[in-house]
């Protein structure tokens, strides 16, 4: 993984300079040529590479004043120069086997992690504490307890301190640049839920978020790529009963499982094919967004029990695949249904009507069992996870109950990434490389779903609490 060789490059370079006399004020000067000479490149360059958004956006929010930086090189001393030729030598590398653009990306990355070990910029101490001060306080309640929501609520529980600690860390660095984010946490709760668990993917997998532009979603710099991310939510239909009530439930308990995926599929296409359209009506007229791989993160939310539909749903949406469990083998679904029988048609990633999707984000793992399981709350744990088997027989040995304090998952457990076929702009495959996260592709030719998904990461979980006595 790159990530790993700008690890690596990090660290020599940071020895190299250790190794020498005075290293601060070498580290410090080496520090401020390269930011010179970062600022050169985006005023003389045409704007036409890729590294140059990542490369502006670290400069411009890296702590250090361009005025701090301009004439460095001219005050350059000998002792700058070996730790600056390995970086310029490893540079010249990762361009001649890869990209400029990636080039770009990667040196100023390197530049970063050697901020970060000298305690420079935004990672000075000073710094630090400033961004603390200025973090999103998302249970100080900023509506009224009769607009809260139930899952708001049921946080601000003095009990579920643990909870709230994971949150207001995954929540570091989120900058709420319209003012409504916090309201519609404490009022509607899901949708933002599932965009602060997506912004927490993001900095796990060290890509870098760009808030200074209003949409979509999330700008996020990766080292490969710029990635538009619009984050949405399937919803219950119009007059239906939201998942979090009795009614919800209850109706839940009625329904079959086939008509438990019909109407999770149904919801789940709305809510992708809605931001489809978003991104032809308005999106893909900005700048920022041109040229650049567009994704839609989509989590479901539409009925009581929803994250009991895995993959189901999602793949009947996508490809128009669902699966046999007697025979074991995938199956065409071409059609589903709304409430009032209207057939809708499936499989939007089998045609290129929506070639401007890149890919989908999906996880019916991200609820507030995936908070729980980051703390010791006592409860219980009930798992799947994934492995091959060739018999229903087989399908007893997924299922887990473990303790809480006994069990451990990751962040990026349960993701799921599939791939547009015919996407105009691929997402690119290096992009989301992560053990714990699966990725679907679509063989065209042959009509068939690729899964590319690790042995015993997660298929679904619930967390499992004893009843208190009245």
């Amino acid at each position: 993984m790159m990530y790993k060789i700008i690890s690596k490059i990090s660290m020599d370079i940071i020895n190299i300079i250790e190794s020498k006399p005075k290293s601060l004020s070498i580290a410090h000067q080496f520090i401020y040529e390269e930011l010179e000479s970062a600022f050169i490149l985006i005023e003389s360059e045409e704007k036409l590479i890729d590294g140059l958004g990542f490369l502006e956006h670290r400069i411009s929010n890296c702590g250090i004043d361009k005025r701090k930086v301009i004439g460095a090189i001219d005050k350059s001393w000998i002792d700058v120069n070996s730790p600056k030729e390995y970086l310029i030598s490893a540079t010249k590398c990762i361009r001649e086997m890869h990209s400029k653009e990636l080039s770009v990306i990667f040196r100023i990355s390197v530049i970063d992690n050697i901020m970060a070990n000298y305690k420079m910029g935004i990672y000075n101490n000073k710094n630090l504490k400033k961004q603390k001060k200025k973090d999103i306080n998302l249970f100080k309640p900023l509506v009224n307890q009769e607009e809260q929501h139930s899952h708001f609520k049921y946080l601000l529980k003095k009990e579920n301190y643990k909870i709230k600690d994971i949150l207001t860390e995954w929540a570091i660095g989120f900058k709420d640049r319209d003012n409504k984010f916090i309201k519609e946490f404490q009022k509607t709760f899901n949708s933002s839920f599932w965009e602060l668990y997506i912004y927490k993917c993001l900095r796990e997998l060290n890509y870098k978020v760009d808030f200074e532009k209003s949409s979509p979603d999330f700008i996020s710099y990766t080292s490969y790529s710029t990635l538009c991310i619009e984050a949405t939510t399937a919803n219950e239909a119009k007059d239906d009963d939201p998942e979090w009530t009795k009614e919800s439930l209850e109706k839940r308990k009625n329904k079959s499982h086939k008509e438990f995926l019909n109407y999770a599929t149904f919801r789940l296409l709305t809510a992708i094919t809605s931001k489809g359209e978003k991104y032809k009506d308005s999106y893909m007229k900005l700048e920022h967004v041109q040229k650049k791989p567009f994704i839609i993160a989509v989590a479901p939310f539409e009925q009581s029990m929803f994250s009991n539909q895995n993959n189901n749903a999602i793949n009947r949406v996508l490809y128009a695949k669902g699966f046999d469990d007697q025979k074991m083998c995938e199956v065409n679904i071409p059609y589903t249904e709304k409430n009032d029988g209207t057939k809708l048609e499936l499989g939007i990633f089998r045609n290129d009507k929506y070639s401007d999707i890149s890919a989908i984000i999906f996880s019916t793992t991200a609820t507030i069992s995936k908070v729980i399981t980051q703390t010791d709350i006592k409860c219980k744990v009930r798992t799947t996870k994934f492995k091959e088997i060739t018999s229903i027989e087989e399908m007893k040995d997924l299922y887990s109950i473990v303790e809480n304090i006994d069990y451990k998952e990751e962040i990026l457990d349960g993701l799921q990434v599939h791939h547009n076929p015919y996407a105009k702009i691929p997402l690119d495959t290096r992009e989301f490389d992560n053990y714990y996260i699966t990725h679907y592709f679509y063989n065209i030719e042959d009509n068939y779903i690729i899964v590319n998904q690790n042995k015993n990461t997660l298929v679904s979980r619930n967390t499992i609490f004893e009843l208190k006595d009245e």
